[in-house]
């Protein structure tokens, strides 16, 4: 009896070393990753890469090699973030596979395929063959930071993987621009290829040897399909540019004694981007204004080149694309803009050179001179389309010149005749009698004036005697609107009046004065009519200013303002100008008074014979 209990002992104590050795359990946490996310096939003892390809017999729901910590040799979706709740697995139609909360080996597990998770990782464990369920597997499962990452694995039948040797993409393998322009950066082109055996596919590119920086769209192929979208960082580099289809075959056996043999597969598609074109020039053509040929040398191996002109704020536009060196554009321009152009080479596959560019930049050069003379001009320039030409000589005739200057030559001169405006009189005057020997003048601005000059001089004396005359003048600063004028005789009486002067080259050109008048008297003149001459030309004729850079071109020239005036009413606030003249009557009022006597005279007289 003892023996048969101790019998049964061991064959209990079996079953469930046998029961544990068929569940077994999760990867140990040594085996997570310390960063980022992975996939981990503990029937090979290792990771294997992202997009990488298996087969059936390389996962199952149980411990199928019985190692020595049991863990299940499922396909692991690992993390750093140690979450016990996380991770999703789809099935290649986008639906997710069900999760399962049992022991692993048990008989009531979803088919083929169940998901089961724990702490930083999730399970895809395989109950039966994958017939009808080939292709890619998609992890979803958040890293240490909590954001979500995908990883993807190519799991076929084990028949399926064998008979697959890795991508063939065959001879019509292409590539294209993707981009809208081929000034782009960077340029986007696609790559278009029939590809057989090679599921999961990914999307390599190298210039002369050297990897280069792309950004891939995937879109995973079997069959006539394409991947689109290859961003490459820098395309302006020429020479040989390499694309290679490729994907990552896991195979049995070990590297270094741990993790799977990943066997890299491989079909390329070589391309040659030509050289920048160089000697780009712009010339203008005698067809118009804004008519310009660009010509630059030839590039080897480039079967086109397009152009482009570009404002200086805004995007390129295309002009033409052509195969010749040489191209006239005789539409789209406008004079007074400068533009800057660009042309790129491309060769049979349409992908672009770096670019080559010429600007061409406006300057306006400015001449003039009085109509009379025959010196020399006086030059300037300018890169605005308006210039104000300052301290010319009033009341003159001139001869003022403007072309435009690029980089392709100077235009003709448009020559025009301007009269600057005289030199304007004081607007309002005015003398306040201080004391006996001195007065107060006050009078309105006039703007650029250098100076005025207040002029007096005597009428008669107030004590009857013998007439004396006696004149004199006084300069004030152009800033000023008020001066005091002393030491005159108490026994004259005095007439003031006042000019503007200007400072031209070191000319002083003084205008008229105003109307005499004496002190105590306020003149503000009132506008009979007002004319204003400011020299302002806008050269709307421009046939003969630079082509393909010339715009309108005005050519401000002011001296002054000139308003007539005369002093019949009163001041309004608004008057400027020329005071035309200012005349203080007398008799007038006294021949007034006495009509007023004669009038009351005549009707007293009347009323008395009533």
């Amino acid at each position: 009896m003892a023996l048969l209990k101790s019998s049964c002992f061991q064959l209990l104590l079996l079953a469930l070393v046998q029961l544990v050795s068929v569940s077994g359990q999760a990867p140990l946490s040594t085996v997570l990753p310390s960063n980022g996310v992975q996939l981990y096939l503990p029937f090979l003892f290792g990771s294997v890469p992202d997009y990488s390809m298996i087969y059936a017999s390389q996962f199952y729901d149980v411990d199928q090699n019985n190692d020595d910590n049991n863990i299940v040799d499922a396909l692991w979706c690992q993390s750093a973030n140690n979450g016990t709740d996380i991770g999703v697995w789809y099935y290649p139609n986008g639906t997710e596979v069900p999760l399962f909360d049992g022991n692993f080996g048990n008989t009531s597990a979803p088919r083929p395929l169940f998901s089961r998770r724990f702490s930083g990782q999730i399970a895809l464990a395989r109950r039966e063959g994958l017939l009808g369920y080939e292709g890619l597997y998609k992890c979803i499962i958040p890293d240490e930071n909590g954001v979500n990452q995908t990883l993807v694995v190519g799991a076929y039948t084990d028949t399926g993987y064998n008979n697959n040797d890795g991508p063939d993409a065959d001879p019509t393998m292409q590539i294209s621009l993707l981009s809208t322009s081929r000034l782009a950066t960077p340029p986007v082109f696609s790559l278009s290829f029939n590809v057989s055996d090679g599921p999961p596919t990914t999307v390599s590119c190298s210039v002369n040897g050297t990897e280069i920086s792309t950004e891939l769209s995937r879109k995973i192929v079997n069959g006539p399909e394409s991947v689109t979208r290859v961003t490459v960082a820098n395309f302006s580099e020429a020479g040989n540019y390499q694309c290679t289809v490729s994907n990552t075959r896991v195979t049995n056996g070990t590297i270094s004694g741990f993790g799977p043999n990943a066997v890299i597969s491989t079909s390329s598609l070589n391309i040659s981007v030509s050289d920048t074109p160089t000697g780009l020039n712009a010339t203008r053509l005698s067809t118009g204004l804004a008519h310009v040929r660009l010509y630059w040398s030839t590039v080897s191996g480039a079967t086109g080149y397009e152009v482009y002109y570009q404002l200086s704020s805004n995007t390129p536009v295309s002009v033409s694309n052509t195969s010749y060196t040489t191209i006239n554009i005789t539409s789209g321009l406008f004079r007074g803009v400068t533009y800057t152009f660009y042309v790129v080479s491309y060769g049979s596959a349409f992908l672009p050179s770096g670019n080559a560019s010429v600007t061409l930049t406006i300057i306006y050069e400015i001449r003039y001179r009085e109509s009379t003379s025959t010196g020399p001009y006086n030059i300037t320039n300018t890169t605005n389309t308006y210039y104000v030409i300052v301290e010319l000589i009033p009341n003159t005739s001139y001869t003022i010149g403007v072309r435009a200057y690029t980089s392709i030559g100077p235009g003709e001169w448009t020559n025009r005749e301007y009269t600057t405006i005289e030199i304007p009189v004081i607007q309002t005057f005015s003398i306040t009698k201080l004391n006996s020997t001195a007065v107060r003048a006050e009078w309105s601005f006039v703007s650029g004036a250098s100076h005025y000059t207040v002029y007096y001089e005597s009428t008669s004396s107030s004590s009857r005697k013998k007439r004396q005359v006696e004149t004199g003048m006084r300069v004030f600063p152009g800033d000023t609107t008020e001066g005091l004028i002393g030491g005159l005789d108490p026994n004259l009486n005095y007439l003031f009046s006042i000019s503007t002067s200007f400072n031209s080259n070191g000319i002083i050109y003084e205008g008229e004065r105003t109307q005499p008048i004496p002190p105590n008297v306020t003149v503000t003149p009132t506008i009979l009519s007002r004319t204003s001459s400011i020299c302002t030309q806008t050269l709307t004729d421009i046939s003969s200013i630079h082509p393909a850079v010339t715009s309108i071109v005005t050519v401000t020239t002011t001296v002054a303002i000139t308003i007539l005036v005369n002093n019949n009413e009163g001041n309004n606030g608004d008057n400027t100008g020329l005071i035309v003249g200012v005349t203080v009557v007398y008799i007038p009022i006294i021949l007034l008074a006495l009509a007023l006597i004669i009038l009351v005279c005549v009707l007293c007289k009347n009323k008395a014979q009533k």
